[in-house]
């Protein structure tokens, strides 16, 4: 089995006696407050809902692993009962509705059993016909080649699959290839991690060639090596043009100076793939080069990472050449692109990552997004790039994450941003620029200087800080920052040590702002129920203005009240269905609507539908804007 999966974690909230909160498709917490003193827990919670009972100051917890949606289901991070089995394959039955399946972390027990769910569940997914994507991880719910499901001629509009961590061998790739080969809407096939041979590529490099849909595929992280590297090349040089490929994930495998020369061949002549990655396949100079000659003569491809391989002084020179030659290519990624005098070593520092990123900025004058992760440099040098900054209008999102920037690159960068026109999202993330952050008056704060050198950039949209230590005073310069713009749409700061009062200040900022869509705040605190009613009052406050932006804020629970949660349940399909903030959204804007409908015809219901009518809903918008209706 693969080791150390990737496990979604789940926060604790102390609200009241007891409480319900449910996690959304787009991974947010809704808080379900009860305020009644003393309510008795049931011994097996529905599905779907993890219920918190709090008993002289001990909380426990009844997890649950379905969650369902009108649209979707997903089991997560449990040993699968028979019970629960039945319960996830009859709503894989009764809802026509379906568009999503998810099983994440999640195993049967006994062969049996396990056979019988299979079976059952295989079969139902092969018969349903609205189903758009299955997601499949670190499960033993795989498809098995030695027993056959029923299907039925459906015209499916399954959009993705993506099985992740299941170890799939050549025979389970077989039973893919022959069930899934007919679906032609499919167009998303990721089966990374999956430790699959050789033999398994080419069963599904010709699974591919038949299909004539699919055009993103990922197999990263699966450890094959030439031969399968050779059965792709073939793949991508099919003489019929059956194959449609246009994105090519082949992340953390072993293909090797080889593979590389036979990749960077094969894109010599063809004309569709837009989009290669082969980062981290211990490439060495000889395979990097001939991937950056490729450039000389591909001019398709639009995104390439490099990363984490290995170059020298001289693949650096030619990079610049080719990039100064290619006019296509707008995306381009050298993270981590180690100098190859550290191949055979095995002491391995950040400082192994040189790269001169000057004279590289300065060569991708047509480059939209360019990634310099894990490449340390001087602040010389990060005063010469400054200059180019300001001067390159081409350059749409660069980010320089883990590069060891100290608060003085972060400035000087930020200059040379508030200079630029053309950059719209910038990545400054896991650089520790204010390690001392919990020092009272500590001078290392992120403060007005860079706030408002990257103000004068007035198409920035997105921010990422996370991980930078910023503590509690960088937030208030960055709510003066929030307060009074007006193109930011994503701000990430996540893993900052904010505490609870930087959450306040952003939060205050937000009842300002109106343009912001996201704010991540997670890993910094667990948040109390006062914050939670504080952003729900926020969010109400834009639906009362009618504003199109709805606002996104990861890390803090949104409130719903008793009465909220029996609207929910009077229009919810099934007793297990989950709510979700998408639904939470419309029940506040149909209250909103109700209640203007309501002041106005309590008013006066003859200019509510009389000449005045416009007039009366503009006074009303302002009367909402402050949050009277939901005092």
């Amino acid at each position: 089995m693969i080791q150390n999966p990737k496990i979604t974690t789940y926060s604790t909230f102390y609200v009241g006696q007891i409480s319900h909160y449910f996690r959304s498709p787009r991974d947010y917490t809704i808080i379900f407050s009860v305020k009644k003193k003393s309510v008795k827990t049931r011994s097996r919670p529905q599905p779907g809902v993890w219920t918190l009972y709090c008993h002289q100051s001990k909380i426990i917890s009844f997890p649950t692993t379905i969650m369902y949606t009108k649209t979707s289901v997903s089991i997560s991070e449990a040993l699968l009962s028979p019970v629960k089995s039945k319960c996830f394959l009859k709503l894989l039955r009764d809802n026509p509705l379906l568009e999503e399946v998810e099983i994440i972390n999640t195993y049967t027990i006994g062969k049996r059993k396990t056979d019988l769910f299979q079976t059952g569940m295989w079969t139902l997914i092969l018969q349903h016909a609205g189903l758009q994507s299955i997601v499949l991880h670190n499960t033993n719910c795989v498809p098995q080649k030695t027993r056959q499901y029923e299907k039925k001629l459906v015209c499916s509009v399954l959009h993705e699959l993506c099985i992740t961590f299941c170890d799939l061998n050549t025979a389970s790739i077989s039973w893919i290839a022959a069930n899934f080969t007919s679906h032609q809407h499919l167009a998303r096939l990721v089966l990374s991690d999956n430790a699959m041979t050789d033999e398994s590529i080419k069963v599904l490099c010709n699974m591919i060639l038949a299909n004539h849909s699919v055009s993103y595929l990922d197999i990263s992280n699966n450890n094959f090596g030439y031969n399968a590297t050779g059965y792709i090349c073939q793949m991508l040089t099919d003489a019929n043009d059956a194959c449609k490929l246009e994105t090519l994930v082949l992340e953390s495998n072993r293909i090797a100076d080889a593979g590389a020369t036979l990749l960077a061949g094969t894109l010599n002549t063809n004309t569709k793939l837009c989009m290669l990655n082969v980062k981290n396949n211990n490439i060495a100079r000889d395979g990097v080069l001939q991937l950056v000659n490729m450039l000389f003569q591909n001019t398709n491809l639009l995104t390439l990472s490099l990363a984490n391989n290995y170059q020298d002084e001289s693949t650096q020179h030619q990079l610049q050449s080719a990039l100064q030659t290619n006019t296509t290519l707008r995306s381009l990624d050298v993270s981590m692109l180690r100098d190859e005098s550290t191949l055979l070593s095995n002491h391995y520092t950040d400082w192994n990552t040189r790269l001169n990123m000057v004279e590289l900025l300065k060569a991708s004058w047509h480059i939209h997004y360019i990634r310099f992760d894990g490449i340390h440099t001087s602040t010389h040098e990060i005063g010469r790039m400054q200059a180019q900054l300001a001067q390159n209008t081409s350059l749409c999102r660069i980010s320089f994450s883990g590069c060891g920037l100290t608060l003085s690159d972060a400035n000087e960068l930020a200059q040379g941003i508030g200079q630029n026109a053309s950059i719209q999202h910038l990545d400054l993330s896991n650089n520790k620029l204010c390690r001392c952050s919990k020092i009272r008056h500590n001078p290392h704060v992120l403060g007005d200087r860079f706030w408002q050198a990257i103000g004068c950039n007035k198409v920035l949209q997105v921010i990422r800080l996370g991980g930078n230590m910023l503590g509690t005073e960088s937030m208030w310069a960055a709510s003066s920052f929030i307060t009074s713009n007006e193109t930011l749409i994503q701000l990430d700061i996540t893993n900052n040590n904010i505490g609870d009062m930087g959450a306040l200040v952003m939060l205050h900022a937000l009842s300002n702002n109106t343009h912001l869509e996201q704010l991540d705040l997670r890993q910094n605190n667990t948040y109390a129920l006062s914050f939670s009613k504080l952003l729900s009052n926020i969010i109400k406050q834009r639906i009362c203005m009618q504003q199109k932006n709805i606002l996104h804020v990861h890390g803090i629970a949104l409130n719903i009240t008793l009465n909220e949660m029996r609207l929910f349940k009077r229009t919810r399909i099934h007793r297990t269905m989950q709510i979700s903030k998408n639904d939470i959204i419309e029940i506040w804007t149909q209250d909103c609507i109700a209640r203007k409908s309501a002041f106005m015809l309590l008013t006066c219901p003859r200019l509510y539908h009389g000449p005045f009518s416009h007039l009366c809903i503009d006074t009303l918008r302002i009367i909402l804007s402050f949050n009277i209706m939901y005092a």
